[in-house]
């Protein structure tokens, strides 16, 4: 589906970029990129706390797992960290270029940032430095952790991932992806890491980095990737429109859904005419977010996203 809230956010030099989810389950944080205001909302989309502004922006957001700290970075080149429970707000790191992704080390009070210098830094929670593995290579796009924390991979845009220990000595260098890599994921007892790329494919690696499988079903970019609390399958989402549901043993597509294909596939155009499917749908499973001029976030209907792309397109020119 295309929704002329991601037009209207496109226009304004934004995109939303990640979802950050408290480990509870109940409220999320939308990453968007230049957006220097962490925003938490309930999983129905209403606002739940104030927006509290930050020194860098959300391109990446994650959420530690005691559920205390949020921690924010993109291409403002600075690591923020949220303490939810004090409020306080510090810049806890930076790079020399974009920042791609933000993690928190399992298991350790530790954050790790990666971006378009190549690099995978390690910071400490009050924002000392503590390691740095350099690549001397292609843009990082994605990073994952082993359960135990003692293991990560970094996905680049060479079209290859690196295994890393918890002390910078590179394990390997794993090829096999035709395109970047854009998503990085260990299964939950840390064994196996599933990626995905923009060759369209989902492949499978061992913790060692040997080859297990690909997987084909996508013809988009695969830029989503989760396991199922089992290990045993792992859901796949791609710029197609599609989600996959895997067997993570055999390979086979559980289900392939072309979203809103089932549920109600609607297209809009950028006079945000409905050109396909069920209006109706936008209001009742869609939730919508616009920004104000100060870039805070709020929820909106799409029938106010309607009426204000209309007047926009309808409005004389200068």
């Amino acid at each position: 589906m295309i929704d002329e809230s991601e037009t209207l956010m496109t226009q304004r030099n934004v995109g939303l970029n990640s979802v950050g989810l408290n480990p509870d389950g109940k409220t999320f944080i939308p990453g968007v990129r230049y957006h220097q205001t962490i925003q938490q909302f309930d999983v129905a989309g209403n606002k739940v706390a104030n927006p509290v502004k930050i020194p860098g922006d959300t391109r990446s957001v994650a959420w530690s797992r005691d559920g205390r700290y949020v921690a924010a970075a993109g291409d403002r080149r600075v690591v923020s960290l949220l303490d939810l429970e004090t409020n306080q707000v510090r810049q806890v790191g930076g790079h020399p270029h974009g920042i791609t992704q933000v993690r928190f080390r399992p298991h350790q009070p530790e954050i790790c940032s990666a971006g378009f210098d190549g690099c995978v830094r390690f910071w400490s929670l009050d924002g000392n430095p503590l390691r740095v593995f350099e690549t001397v290579s292609a843009p990082i796009g994605s990073l994952a952790f082993t359960s135990d924390g003692e293991i990560v991979a970094s996905g680049h845009q060479d079209n290859r991932i690196r295994l890393w220990n918890k002390d910078g000595e590179l394990l390997n260098i794993v090829g096999g992806h035709g395109g970047h890599i854009e998503t990085l994921e260990f299964n939950p007892d840390g064994t196996l890491l599933a990626s995905g790329s923009r060759d369209q494919s989902v492949r499978l690696w061992k913790r060692d980095g040997t080859a297990v499988a690909a997987f084909h079903g996508h013809s988009g970019a695969v830029y989503g990737l989760t396991w199922t609390n089992d290990g045993r399958e792992i859901y796949s989402c791609a710029d197609d429109g599609t989600i996959c549901r895997w067997n993570a043993e055999t390979g086979i597509t559980v289900w392939q859904t072309l979203l809103g294909e089932t549920d109600g596939y609607v297209t809009v155009d950028a006079q945000g005419n409905v050109k396909h499917g069920d209006e109706k749908i936008l209001e009742s499973d869609f939730v919508f977010f616009v920004e104000d001029d100060q870039r805070n976030l709020s929820r909106s209907t799409w029938s106010n996203i309607r009426t204000a792309v209309q007047a926009t397109h309808d409005a004389p020119a200068n």
